[in-house]
């Protein structure tokens, strides 16, 4: 693959970031605040692995595997923290060959905001524009709450804010970033803890216009606008972190204010049962379950990753390649079949009239959600169903301005089989019944996804590696 390196901090020089696969960096927002657009105003769907701890727990020989294996599986982003200081990394939080973030201390205690050390961060300068090489985009925390509002405490607010500064300047002209400060941000309701992170957003923006921000917040579910009273000046990106159906407060943080494209940043990863509410380990199902709910319920993106991927731990590489990870593809491929950022959410049942299930967004045991999410285009083109049980759908069908073609489309496959009877009139109601059996991925589940479209079912996804030319 190609790179140019310009003078300076490291960064790929693409003419402010034109990506082999005709994407031009960085990413934005659209202009009504649904969506996720490439710096020409095209949209750009956000296919988001997990890799937390790549710079503590995998040496730098290992970075392009990573990248390129995700490259080639169809994802178009990864969420990488600078380090992590627990686990199956150092406490201090260095990088997997010992090199420190700070050069005045030697633990998150300890460190000194104000010391970054260069050696420290030319490694992270690397790992974005090896991330970069791969055509992907890096939803990137500098420092995880998790284990560094210690070090935000001790600094105070003027070092918070120049620490944003350092970041912003640094990685201002790096195309593929998204910010987002937080994680597992428990305490982020004391005001005082808020307002460090808050500073440390507002260090960034005061020098870096060009970059989305982001921000976590807790566990077992939040969004990013919660914290709106504080954060409004700085946040331009809500991400959803739950741990109970996805669509209950990705449909929350849609309908909140002000208007920002919503992304599902963390739920249950493949192998994962992180509040151990779930039966069993997180398996396909589940993460597919985590992604099609929050893509029907009006996200502009989703995370879809794999607990040993993410930890980069005694099973990496062989969990690169799981029946989860392969089937990712498919969701993407389905949405860019159509107009997918036209799509919004049928909260009040307008298409889908019964046959929906039950909406328990108290439920954290996953495996038992029956409830059908529908996003859809209100001119009456489009309509998109995700169901995670065998379900007769009964659909309104003079909600369409046209006959539709209905398909199911085969999450685990990508097959997409047109209903018998189609095109179906828009006059009156009709039922769709699931297609009976179970999917042979080994899940054992009955999840499918109905299509209304004035266009032909899509195909399935094929050849879904990007090149460089």
């Amino acid at each position: 693959m190609r790179r140019l390196l310009c003078s300076g901090f490291l960064f790929l020089c693409c003419t402010w970031g034109v990506t082999a696969w005709g994407t031009t960096l960085p990413i934005k927002a659209s202009a009504n605040g649904r969506h996720l657009v490439d710096a020409n105003g095209v949209p750009w769907l956000m296919a988001l692995d997990a890799g937390h701890h790549i710079v503590c727990a995998l040496a730098q020989s290992g970075w392009n595997t990573y990248f390129a294996d995700r490259q080639a599986k169809g994802y178009t982003a990864t969420d990488l923290f600078s380090t992590f200081a627990a686990g199956n990394c150092p406490s201090s939080g260095a990088a997997k060959d010992g090199t420190l973030p700070f050069t005045n201390g030697n633990s998150p205690s300890t460190y000194d905001l104000a010391t970054p050390n260069p050696a420290f961060w030319s490694e992270i300068d690397t790992l974005i524009n090896d991330a970069a090489a791969a055509n992907l985009v890096v939803v990137f925390n500098p420092l995880i709450t998790q284990n560094f509002l210690i070090t935000f405490q001790n600094a105070g607010n003027t070092k918070c804010f120049n620490w944003g500064v350092y970041l912003g300047n640094r990685y201002k002209s790096f195309p593929n970033i998204i910010w987002y400060n937080g994680n597992d941000f428990q305490t982020w309701t004391t005001q005082s803890n808020l307002t460090l992170v808050n500073n440390i957003m507002a260090g960034i923006k005061s020098v870096d216009t060009n970059h989305l921000q982001s921000l976590q917040l807790n566990y077992n579910r939040s969004y990013s606008n919660q914290a709106t009273a504080t954060v409004s000046a700085n946040l331009t990106l809500d991400a959803v972190y739950t741990y109970y159906e996805v669509y209950d407060y990705i449909l929350q943080a849609y309908a909140s204010s002000p208007t920002l494209p919503v992304f599902l940043l963390e739920s249950n990863y493949e192998g994962g049962n992180n509040t151990g509410q779930l039966s069993s380990s997180a398996n396909a199902f589940i993460v597919r379950q985590e992604a099609y709910y929050a893509m029907t319920s009006g996200a502009a993106g989703f995370i879809w990753g794999n607990e040993s991927v993410n930890h980069f731990d005694g099973s990496y590489p062989g969990s690169l390649t799981t029946t989860a990870t392969l089937e990712m593809k498919y969701l993407p491929q389905l949405l860019n079949s159509y107009a997918w950022w036209n799509l919004v959410p049928d909260t009040g049942h307008a298409v889908v009239t019964a046959g929906y299930g039950n909406y328990n967004g108290g439920n954290e045991n996953m495996y038992n959600a029956t409830y059908a999410t529908t996003v859809w285009v209100t001119d009456g083109s489009l309509a998109i169903t995700y169901t995670p049980v065998v379900n007769t759908l009964t659909v309104n069908m003079t909600k369409f301005s046209k006959p539709v073609t209905a398909s199911w489309y085969d999450p685990t496959t990508g097959n997409s089989t047109a209903v018998s009877g189609s095109p179906f009139a828009n006059s009156g109601s009709h039922n769709f019944t699931t297609p009976s059996g179970t999917h042979s991925d080994g899940t054992n589940a009955n999840d499918w996804v109905l299509v209304l479209s004035l266009s032909n079912a899509p195909a399935p996804p094929t050849n879904l590696k990007a090149t460089v030319q």
